[in-house]
């Protein structure tokens, strides 16, 4: 799928939507593609400027003889190759590189001798075409095949996604039960680390700082900064408000009140506008059609200037659904506008891994009813046992 595709929506006339989609497109498609459009205009920089050796090519075909001869010695050596092997290929698989051998093998026979000559009297303008012919096919293949090379954020999820799951199968697979207290540590050491590597593997080598909020049991309308990654530069005891009657909510606010699972974003700081992104069945994200006012105050520490928000969920294990929100997973950056659609799936997939923690912790505690206090998710406070 093509980056620009990744975000879908029609967007209002009165916000900022058209210019920032826009921009955003076009960033990514330059981000991936101008090598390849460079390679290109190179290319035609470069027969512009030799047009006058080349132009003879126009006249003379038998120069594409030697592209014929080049692919067709390509065929010939992986069909080789796939004999020595050997690899199962099907009759007509066979038939295909013995008619490909077979063409090569007639072309060098019956033209060799005329190529041979042009090479001799133009060496030069054979190396012109050649790197012509191999840039282009280069630029299309960056731009319409797999690159097969991982950039910094794809290892890092990759690793995280890993080492997460090695750490669930060490829970599930351990001999002797771990004790509530246990239990109780694992999740919080498992907060620590999907904290820090979910902070290194976002928008690639751009920092990135990453919060979890929870809603405090002692006060209404807000949420409470509850851990960070390390070094982070978070407001000690940080509240961001709910949306409410006469209150500006946080980003991480409107993410907790979202009536689908989603992501909230806020590109710029200064202009204190958030938009919404809801994942559709048709593989790509739903954007919000208008900005909404979100903004957390804290005078003296602007720690960010852009912000991704994405709700984390209890789940009903009785009637198999998400159910109320335990908390958000929030990233922030000093760098404005950093976070792309990728980035979008990533923190999914890491308050996702924060879910299945936490589902993981209550099941094996043997919790039938669905958490309703801070005791579920906050490792530092135990529920008091009842007396038999």
């Amino acid at each position: 799928m093509p980056p620009h595709d990744v975000i879908t929506g029609r967007g209002g006339p009165d916000s900022l939507w058209p210019i920032w989609n826009q921009s955003k497109r076009i960033s990514l498609n330059l981000r991936a593609h101008l090598s390849a459009l460079f390679a290109l205009v190179i290319v035609v920089i470069m027969i512009t400027r030799e047009f006058g050796e080349l132009k003879d090519v126009v006249r003379e075909p038998r120069w594409l003889l030697f592209f014929v001869l080049a692919v067709g010695s390509l065929f010939s050596a992986r069909y080789l190759w796939l004999l020595y092997v050997p690899v199962k290929l099907r009759v007509r698989i066979h038939v295909l590189y013995s008619v490909v051998i077979a063409a090569t093998v007639l072309t060098a026979f019956v033209f060799g001798p005329t190529l041979y000559a042009l090479y001799k009297a133009s060496p030069f303008r054979l190396l012109v075409l050649t790197l012509a012919v191999a840039t282009v096919a280069e630029a299309l293949w960056e731009v319409f095949g797999d690159k097969l090379s991982s950039s910094h954020r794809d290892i890092w999820f990759s690793v995280a996604m890993r080492e997460a799951i090695r750490q669930f199968d060490e829970v599930l697979t351990r001999e002797q039960v771990m004790s509530e207290t246990e239990l109780a540590k694992w999740y919080g050491d498992f907060l620590d680390w999907l904290l820090k590597y979910s902070s290194t593997a976002l928008c690639g080598r751009t920092e990135v700082q990453a919060a979890f909020l929870m809603r405090p049991p002692d006060r209404e309308g807000v949420l409470r900064l509850f851990k960070t990654s390390p070094d982070c530069d978070y407001p000690s005891g940080l509240e961001v408000c709910l949306p409410g009657r006469g209150r500006t909510p946080g980003a991480a606010g409107l993410a907790f009140t979202m009536e689908r699972p989603g992501v909230v974003y806020v590109p710029y700081r200064k202009k204190k506008q958030a938009w919404t992104f809801v994942w559709q069945p048709h593989l790509s994200y739903d954007m919000s059609d208008h900005s909404i006012e979100a903004w957390t105050e804290v005078k003296g520490q602007p720690w960010f200037e852009s912000s991704l928000s994405v709700p984390v969920y209890f789940y009903d294990r009785e009637n198999r659904a998400t159910g109320r929100v335990a908390g958000i997973l929030a990233f922030s950056s000093r760098s404005p506008d950093p976070f792309e659609p990728p980035d979008y799936l990533m923190a999914e997939c890491f308050a996702h891994l924060l879910s299945q923690a936490l589902f993981l912790k209550e099941t094996m505690q043997g919790a039938r009813r669905m958490p309703s206090d801070a005791s579920a998710i906050d490792p530092n406070r135990q529920r008091k046992k009842k007396p038999r």
